[in-house]
């Protein structure tokens, strides 16, 4: 019973396939075969087994129709290129530090990539491989060419390393400049501060690694540990604030003037971080010809002569009585051996280059700003202290008194000088009676009135006796 049923759908198909007429027949030559037809028609495409489907390409290069050998011949110069090229970024802001392939040490699996690329439409089902394959030929379809990373571990580390270093800074500080044209904060021209940055060498070395592991050429940022700058722009900004000023009248002389301006604008913007003291001597160096300085009147042993950098001590003792009232700590100062004309006994500083200095120190939490103003026109010397006001309102003034004269010694001096003629007389030193002062520090509160006065120096400027300057075999009368 069985076999009279085989036999008759054998007869069945046999009949059908005497209805089909063979190619060609009964269909006009150039045309395609009916979907009947073309269901039974085998896409010649999916039988090849030998090249690369058209269209597909490896890391940008065309490999279609080619076999493996030669999809691997084309690609091979191209994977050296691309090798050289690696580079892995390390970022830091807008800095870049590159590791390139002479650290990441590239490789590229060429037969791999081939052998991917040879995959394409040769996978799933008929329909599926088909798809892919008019996908390739219309689209294209690019396989990457992947590099995997074999780094020696020694030399990555030696790299980064270099690359800490590199990145690596000290802080630098903010800077403070001064402009006397200008008015109010607009007068202090900061300059921000820069923090110091330290790499995180570990961590940096286990993000590389890590992208390294990955495949992965994405940029790093460099991991940082930033310390502080000691002086900020925001400790600048906190310290525009005058705590105290103090003005001398200039007296006249080109020289003289030059010496003044010329030293006051060298202390003129200094910034006196916490715990520094600050030294004339030491910011101006010798006040010297070399260095700019005129010969003027300075005081020498009791008696007025010219040299370089006479007038300095005005700037000094002008500045002395800016910094007492502006509660600072004197840690050096000298009076001088005659009482000045432009400021009172007592609140007098003198300057002697590497022998009498004048230096006061910053007692505070934050900095304090030392700021000159030469005013040639209404002849005045005028020095500011900046920094944060004094507490309360407080307001400080310093004052000072003769409490004592001393008498002129009697008689006089002869001082000889071979080098002047026989005969010749003139006064070397004029006779001057001696004086004692006290000066003080006046404490007032917001209202301006007194809270308390300290004393803060007790000067003695000595009496000088009269001094004839004579030439030799010189007798001296009774003058």
């Amino acid at each position: 019973m069985k076999k009279a049923g085989y036999f008759a759908v054998f007869l069945f198909l046999l009949a059908l396939c005497a209805c089909t007429p063979p190619s060609g027949v009964g269909q006009a030559q150039g045309q395609t075969p009916g979907p009947a037809a073309s269901a039974f028609v085998r896409d010649k495409r999916l039988d090849n087994d030998k090249t690369i489907y058209p269209g597909v390409s490896i890391g940008g290069v065309a490999v279609g129709d080619m076999t493996r050998e030669q999809a691997a011949g084309a690609i091979a110069a191209h994977a050296d290129t691309q090798c050289k090229k690696a580079v892995l970024q390390l970022k830091l802001g807008k800095e870049a530090f590159p590791l390139d392939a002479s650290v990441l040490r590239p490789q590229v699996d060429v037969n791999a990539a081939v052998e991917q690329a040879f995959e394409v439409g040769r996978k799933g089902i008929n329909q599926q491989r088909l798809s892919e394959i008019e996908q390739a030929a219309s689209q294209g379809i690019d396989v990457p060419l992947r590099l995997v990373f074999m780094p020696d571990d020694s030399a990555l580390d030696k790299a980064l390393s270099t690359i800490a270093s590199g990145a690596a800074r000290d802080p630098v500080d903010a800077k403070l400049a001064f402009d006397g044209k200008k008015s109010g904060d607009e007068r202090f021209i900061i300059t921000e501060d820069i923090p110091g940055r330290t790499v995180d060498q570990q961590a940096l070395a286990a993000l590389v690694r890590d992208r390294l592991g990955a495949n992965n050429l994405e940029p790093i940022e460099i991991p940082v540990k930033e310390s502080p700058a000691k002086l900020t722009g925001d400790m600048l900004r906190a310290c525009r604030h005058r705590v105290s000023a103090f003005s001398t009248n200039l007296l006249d002389g080109k020289a003289r003037d030059n010496n003044i301006s010329r030293c006051a604008a060298a202390l003129s913007g200094t910034v006196v971080m916490p715990g520094q003291t600050f030294s004339v001597n030491k910011i101006t160096g010798p006040r010297s010809e070399e260095n700019g300085y005129s010969n003027a009147n300075t005081i020498v042993g009791g008696r007025i002569v010219q040299e370089p950098g006479g007038g300095v001590c005005q700037v000094a003792g002008t500045l002395y009585n800016a910094v007492l009232m502006a509660d600072l700590p004197i840690v050096e100062r000298h009076n001088h051996s005659l009482i000045s004309r432009y400021i009172p006994p007592g609140l007098d500083a003198t300057l002697v280059y590497g022998l009498k200095d004048f230096r006061f120190k910053n007692n505070r939490d934050t900095p304090v700003v030392v700021v000159s103003i030469f005013d040639a026109e209404r002849r005045k010397l005028t020095f500011e202290i900046w920094g944060k006001p004094l507490p309360d309102g407080m307001t400080i003034r310093t004052t000072s008194e003769v409490v004592d004269s001393i008498p002129v010694p009697d008689g006089y001096n002869v001082k000889v000088d071979t080098s002047l003629p026989e005969g010749h007389v003139e006064v070397y030193v004029k006779a001057r009676t001696g004086t004692k002062s006290v000066s003080y520090k006046v404490y007032c509160d917001a209202a301006g009135k007194e809270i308390k006065r300290e004393i803060l120096t007790r000067d003695t400027y000595p009496p000088t006796k009269l001094t004839y300057l004579v030439g030799p075999n010189t007798r001296v009368g009774k003058q």
